[in-house]
């Protein structure tokens, strides 16, 4: 995996921050974007802050279940191959996880 803060430090605009974006407003994050990646600490903390609402886990939670159902209809068509119920419970296991997120 990334270190947290990679995207931010390299000005990508990822799922999560989008969602922000949309919640706080292109303004505020405009700004807090660009304090936050000169690492002013209060605006880190804010940033940090705000992507862990329950608002932007919801959106990235459903865009990633959405992802996840697609994967899974594509392999319907496959289900006589062996390598269909291993990713179907790579399936069942990612969602969990992803559900697990809106809980904590």
């Amino acid at each position: 995996g990334k270190t947290l803060g990679t995207d931010l430090a390299s000005g990508k605009i990822t799922l999560p921050m989008l969602a922000m974006k949309e919640e706080i407003g292109e303004t505020v994050f405009n700004n807090l974007f660009i304090h936050a990646k000169t690492k002013d600490v209060q605006a880190l903390a804010r940033f940090h802050r705000e992507l862990r609402t329950p608002k932007v886990k919801a959106v990235v939670i459903e865009s990633f279940n959405a992802e996840i159902e697609a994967a899974r209809n594509a392999t319907n068509d496959f289900s006589d191959l062996s390598a269909h119920a291993p990713l179907s419970e790579l399936c069942d296991f990612v969602s969990q996880q992803l559900n697990s997120l809106s809980e904590q």
